[in-house]
């Protein structure tokens, strides 16, 4: 860089441009808590989040685990709980589309 572009401030490079953020989510706390940094980058640069959760494998074949007999029992989908994730957030005017994936989470 230049000495005079040092001094002004100039730089060669631009700003990045978003047009849709990717939010994955478990539905756990702590993906819960990336919403907010997602919307404040959407809002940002005014593009969409896509919230996205894959249900593993394990949970669609009900093996018997706790977790899995736990959502057979309680109804608690991957849908309901994708439904109950967007609701709970607020999102503002900032557009969101769902994804929910199945299968191996590295296939999805």
């Amino acid at each position: 860089m230049t000495e005079a572009k040092e001094r002004t401030g100039e730089t060669s490079w631009a700003l990045p441009s978003f047009h849709r953020i990717l939010l994955a989510t478990d539905f756990s706390a702590r993906s819960a808590a990336a919403a907010p940094y997602a919307r404040e980058l959407a809002e940002l640069y005014g593009a969409q989040i896509v919230v996205v959760h894959v249900a593993g494998a394990e949970a669609d074949a009900g093996n018997g685990s706790e977790t899995g007999q736990a959502a057979d029992s309680s109804g608690d989908t991957a849908e309901s709980r994708m439904h109950k994730f967007i609701a709970e957030r607020s999102w503002g005017k900032i557009q969101c589309e769902t994804v929910i994936g199945r299968g191996p989470v590295w296939d999805s």
